[in-house]
């Protein structure tokens, strides 16, 4: 092993009087995903050289082999072929339809919600370092091929794209798929936009403040926790354009603010003061 997926090898036999040497990089098992390897050998006069790549794409996994040999150095590249492997598939759950990787056993689909249309989604059991093993785009929802049935896994999503803001929850989802079964995820919900600010009270930045969020207008919102930091800045997510929304704390203070319905998914409020309910 030469570190990482790299190998190298040889070998000599003095009673056959055949050699041969390769080297080899193994492929990632995720999109982008390549190898290659090399082999050169030789037995009783007869000359061979062997050249392979694999390539892993978000729809497709591609193989192509090159072969040359010949009798002896003087012959050699008489005798070549050449082989090409192509493999995906189209899968189906929930009524919806993607096309990615062969599958082996059991899959996941995973798309964005209609108010994240401009977003794709990316899945993979570890996403780190733009790593990931599927990805939604022009030709449909993303699908993550390499699930193990009867065995509880982690399934890891994020969103790329416009809505950067959006609440898209944990971003991980457990699953234990029964023998070749399929799953669909969406990813998102209407609650797109989000919103920041500082949260003042009497004119002092509310440094550590508790309360909650709550909808005046919006049915789907259930209520989320509130609170700031030391220097009274928050932060809330899963809100929907168009909507209005308060802030209530504990001391029964409040800040009432209405999310733009055309504009940027990220609502920047620079002062939010509390002040006591009229009730």
């Amino acid at each position: 092993r030469l570190g990482g997926r790299n190998r190298a090898s040889a070998r000599y036999s003095s009673v056959r009087e055949s050699y041969a040497a390769s080297f080899s990089r193994a492929a990632e098992d995720r999109v982008g995903g390549y190898g290659y390897d090399f082999t050169i050998g030789g037995d009783d006069g007869r000359q061979e050289f062997d050249a392979g790549a694999t390539y892993i794409g978000n729809r497709f996994e591609a193989r192509g082999l090159f072969i040359t040999g010949g009798d002896g150095f003087g012959n050699f590249g008489d005798n070549n072929s050449v082989r090409l492997n192509f493999g995906t598939s189209i899968a189906t759950a929930g009524g919806e339809v993607a096309i990615g990787r062969p599958i082996f056993d059991s899959f996941l689909i995973a798309k964005p919600s209609s108010a994240l249309d401009e977003s794709d989604v990316l899945v993979g059991r570890n996403i780190r370092e733009n790593e990931f093993d599927a990805i939604s785009g022009p030709l449909g929802p993303a699908l993550q091929s390499r699930l193990t049935s009867f065995s509880k896994q982690s399934i890891s999503y994020d969103l790329e794209g416009a809505n950067n803001f959006a609440d898209i929850g944990t971003g991980i989802e457990t699953v234990e798929p029964p023998y070749r079964s399929g799953y669909l995820l969406t990813v998102g919900s209407g609650g797109v936009a989000s919103a920041t600010g500082t949260a003042f009270i009497d004119g002092e930045r509310a440094s550590l403040l508790t309360g909650r969020v709550e909808a005046v207008d919006d049915p789907e919102f259930e209520g989320a926790p509130f609170f700031t930091n030391s220097a009274g800045r928050f932060a809330i997510l899963g809100l929907r354009p168009g909507r209005t929304y308060r802030i209530v704390n504990e001391g029964g203070r409040l800040y009432q603010f209405t999310v733009p319905a055309d504009g940027p998914n990220l609502l920047r409020i620079e002062r939010a003061d509390l002040t006591a309910s009229p009730d």
